[in-house]
């Protein structure tokens, strides 16, 4: 909306006439300029509701094990089995549909609980964390950076019932 009032001013400003294909024509300027801005207004808020479709479908997909993209931290992915299996789609073969399993390495899950109740419980900011958590690289394994730290703060899959502490965390930020 922003962009499309800054180009119209400017038009203005060198005293072009800026019509729009849906207004109606003759009338007052107050008429056209009602219409005009009801139209942008519309056109913004079906933007925000699709932004926020997007993202329930998103936040739905993860809760529901789906995943894409790089697994977070304490899951690795397998290939569903039982997933159906679309032929092609319009990006070329589709890929099989894979599903967040729990990592090997059960010390991830452990760490991944810790790191929210350093954030939950004492409050802590992503540099702190990462000293504590790669003080002890036997009990929290990985390599600890800010994006790993505040993306699983803040990553909807882990909302998955084997992680609450991860869930609390999430939920109480």
């Amino acid at each position: 909306m922003v962009t499309g009032l800054t180009v119209e001013h400017e038009l203005q400003k060198t005293g072009m006439e800026v019509i729009y294909a849906n207004e109606p024509t003759g009338g007052t300027k107050s008429g056209q300029l009602r219409s005009r801005r009801y139209g942008q207004v519309e056109a913004e808020v079906y933007r925000t509701v699709l932004l926020e479709m997007s993202m329930g479908g998103q936040i739905q997909h993860a809760i529901n094990g789906w995943n894409h993209g790089y697994p977070p931290y304490p899951y690795t992915t397998a290939i569903d089995e039982n997933a159906p299996t679309a032929t092609r789609n319009r990006f070329g073969e589709a890929r099989p549909k894979k599903k967040l399993v729990p990592h090997p390495d059960s010390r991830r899950f452990a760490a991944a609980a810790e790191l929210c109740r350093l954030r939950r419980e004492e409050h802590l900011k992503a540099a702190d964390i990462i000293a504590v958590l790669s003080a002890e690289p036997d009990r929290y394994p990985g390599k600890w950076t800010h994006n790993l730290v505040e993306g699983l703060i803040a990553n909807p899959i882990l909302w998955n019932q084997r992680c609450q502490a991860v869930c609390l965390c999430i939920t109480s930020r």
